[in-house]
């Protein structure tokens, strides 16, 4: 999964996108040298700070990541669990390219077919390649609950998180 990319692939920085209550960010914090991660919602944050208080080497953004250009700075992998809707997803990966990151990994690319829709253009276009397929595999039943949102059941339509490289 997440954990083997990163060890096999030598990533040393991450950049997230869409902190939420900060499970992602405190697992990946274990492993690399520095994470950043980035959630609009300041109660969120505070949660995620909490979870993730032991360590020293994440730096937590309040901000939206639309609207502007990412100030923040090079990472070699950046995840993407923000909006789940096809405009933003393509936001997401353009500006990730656009800060040079070498690799992009993707939480609930068979779950939202719009997420799989962008990310499936950039890699027909040339300008994505698949790394590997994580998480739970196709034809899983899914069922997703947060304190937040609801998802009922649903059978992925293809693995649940997919990471590619940027070319």
């Amino acid at each position: 999964g997440l954990y083997n990319f990163i060890k096999d692939n030598d990533v040393s920085s991450v950049l997230e996108i869409g902190t939420s209550l900060g499970h992602t960010t405190y697992f990946v914090a274990h492993f690399v040298d520095n994470v950043t991660t980035v959630e609009v919602d300041i109660s969120r944050v505070n949660k995620a700070i909490k979870l993730s208080g032991k360590h020293n080497n994440i730096k937590f953004v309040n901000q939206s990541a639309y609207g502007t250009e990412w100030g923040f700075g090079y990472h070699d992998l950046t995840i993407v669990d923000c909006i789940h809707e096809y405009k933003y997803v393509k936001m997401d990966i353009d500006n990730a390219i656009g800060v040079g990151t070498k690799y992009i990994a993707f939480d609930d690319y068979g779950l939202f077919p719009e997420i799989k829709q962008a990310i499936d253009e950039y890699i027909s276009d040339g300008r994505l390649e698949v790394v590997s397929k994580i998480g739970y595999p196709k034809g899983t039943n899914f069922h997703m609950s947060l304190s937040t949102n609801t998802t009922p059941d649903k059978i992925l339509i293809d693995s649940e998180g997919i990471i590619c490289r940027v070319l």
